[in-house]
């Protein structure tokens, strides 16, 4: 869970391993993450202010519906009663303990990628040709959980301008950003795949991918900072005291996702969540349907696949194969297992943090804002 008995106003520096990303999150003195100048950042749209009474209100309907058993669980006016949510004047009274800004470091990735395939007929199995391509699809910079188990994917990194990073951006509408560092990139996930000889992935009952015949055609990783706002509630309840850390987008006025901690709970619980519309009042209302599957979105991905020379319907296995690269991602300490595979040399990386990748700035799409292509040495 979330450190929800840890403070959050600290700094944090450099590309570092896990322990060094936990101890500098507990120091109150550790000097400022210092970036590449190819790192882009989204500013914070809003201060966090301005979304408190949302915030509010969310944690204090998921306490209701989610803080105790149903047999035990008190009436909804007696609940919200009990939290004084007001002051005499009708003022807010219910606040968080502590709010922190942060920058998430992130590689969004495009790529075009073909697989080996196995599709099966009427008369058996047969072979087949995959061609998957990624836009923008969300790969964490950083192993710290349960941030780095979510996809904080927000729309708004697809429309909003992201600008090079710069000093003047560790303070924002008043209030100084914590941004963390990164420690692995994205470009050993295509050697992951070339390990995995014995591996298929089974994208529905009748299609297998053989991951281990990746070809890559091309990939740009584009490392970015993702602004969102943690806020910590400390609430005395009927049945008890409540800790939960929500976790808010900061990318749009719009708003976004809000993520409570206490999720991972209740996906360990096995807790089947009914889909409900994807709406302001809904997510309020009814948080944990709109977001659970938000936060496995790690891949948006379109596929061609192709056998015996037929084009076959391919909008299945592009759900499939999200939903598994998505659930491998959500995996309680894939990304550690990833980052000490192949970033385990922790004091050469820190040395040299632009060893791996270089690049120009490029200009893509007319909705798309302008990000760094990241190319891996060969």
């Amino acid at each position: 869970m979330f450190a929800t008995r840890r403070p959050w106003h600290t700094t944090s520096r450099s590309l570092c391993t896990r322990s060094q990303l936990r101890r500098r999150l507990l120091s109150t003195s550790s000097p400022p993450t210092v970036y590449s100048p190819k790192v882009r950042a989204f500013p914070f749209a809003m201060p966090a202010e301005d979304v408190l009474q949302e915030a509010n209100i969310f944690t204090a309907m998921y306490s209701w519906k989610y803080g105790s058993r149903p047999e035990t669980r008190p009436g909804l006016f007696r609940h919200l009663w009990s939290l004084d949510l007001f002051d005499g004047n009708g003022n807010w009274q219910m606040r968080p303990k502590n709010v922190q800004a942060v920058y998430l470091p992130v590689w969004l990735i495009d790529s075009a990628v073909t697989f080996d395939a196995e599709y099966e007929r009427p008369s058996g199995w047969r072979s087949a040709f995959v061609s998957v391509s990624s836009d923008l699809s969300y790969m964490p910079g950083f192993v710290y959980e349960p941030l780095s188990r979510m996809a904080l994917n927000s729309p708004a990194l697809s429309t909003s301008a992201a600008v090079p990073f710069s000093e003047d951006l560790r303070t924002q509408h008043g209030t100084q950003v914590l941004c963390l560092p990164f420690t692995h990139t994205p470009f050993p996930l295509l050697e992951l795949c070339s390990q995995m000889e014995n591996i298929r992935w089974p994208v529905g009952p009748t299609f297998h991918i053989k991951p281990h015949t990746a070809s890559v055609t091309m990939m740009a990783a584009y490392p970015v900072l993702v602004p969102v706002y943690v806020l910590q509630y400390e609430l005395n309840l009927i049945n008890g005291p409540a800790n939960y850390t929500v976790v808010m987008d900061a990318a749009s006025t719009s708003g976004g996702y809000y993520i409570n901690d206490d999720y991972f709970r209740l996906v360990a619980e096995g807790l089947t969540v009914p889909q409900v519309a994807d709406t302001r009042l809904s997510l309020l209302l009814s948080p944990v349907g709109c977001i659970l599957q938000f936060m496995k979105s790690f891949a948006n991905l379109t596929c061609d696949v192709v056998s015996s020379g037929t084009r076959v319907g391919s909008a299945a296995i592009e759900k499939e194969l999200s939903q598994l690269l998505g659930d491998a991602a959500f995996t309680k300490g894939a990304m550690e297992a990833y980052q000490k595979h192949f970033f385990s040399d922790a004091t050469s990386f820190l040395l040299n943090p632009h060893g791996l990748w270089t690049g120009t700035i490029c200009a893509s799409g007319n909705s798309r804002t302008q990000r760094l292509r990241a190319t891996r040495r060969g």
